[in-house]
């Protein structure tokens, strides 16, 4: 069985990756962006996991070749007392990305609420190009709906070969306390407080 599930994986994580490598193929001819949208990850100030710092060194590897122009970190509170997009934005100012090209979206709860309200932010700061960078998986998951609802926004997903060398990297130590909020709940509470009150109802 375990070598199943290993099977299964390899092959997903595979395709994923042939995806990912075919969007660089079509969307990097169209660079560079005016912004790309960067989704949140809870930050943790213990350490950050793997995920967000690999969105975050994408990024800044983007925004270094001149790929996109600016960037909107998107992201709410929503399962650490931290706002995911302003944390990432003072992550960002650490790394050398001038605070001028980065911008916060702090609502968004759900991955497709990262490319709505992101994309509703990048035009009213007068953005008309704009690009998704986030890890392949969630490109993945999030082209369904971006075809679905037929959004213009392309996927710029980095290659899971980079990951290795991300891993390897650090970020630097931040102080994110601006971005706290105070009596937090996360999301799961709130989700099931709604659910009994509807069920009340």
């Amino acid at each position: 069985m375990l070598c199943v599930i290993t099977i299964v994986v390899m092959n997903s994580c595979s395709l994923i990756n042939r995806l990912a490598n075919n969007a660089h193929d079509s969307y990097f001819t169209s660079a560079p962006y005016d912004v790309i949208i960067v989704p949140g990850v809870p930050y943790n100030k213990k350490g950050v996991n793997q995920i967000y710092k690999a969105r975050m060194l994408w990024a800044k590897w983007l925004f270094d070749r001149k790929i996109a122009k600016n960037i909107i970190f998107s992201g709410s509170a929503v399962h650490s007392p931290y706002l995911e997009g302003q944390a990432m934005k003072i992550m960002a100012d650490s790394m050398g990305i001038p605070s001028a090209n980065t911008f916060v979206e702090n609502c968004a709860q759900h991955s497709t609420e990262n490319v709505d309200f992101g994309i509703r932010l990048a035009r009213q700061l007068g953005f008309k190009k704009i690009a998704l960078a986030t890890d392949p998986f969630q490109s993945h998951f999030i082209r369904r709906f971006i075809e679905a609802c037929k959004i213009s926004i392309a996927l710029v997903p980095f290659p899971l070969q980079m990951m290795p060398l991300y891993h390897k990297r650090s970020l630097p130590q931040i102080d994110a306390s601006p971005a706290f909020i105070k009596n937090f709940v996360p999301i799961e509470k709130r989700e099931s407080a709604q659910e009994k009150v509807l069920a009340k109802n």
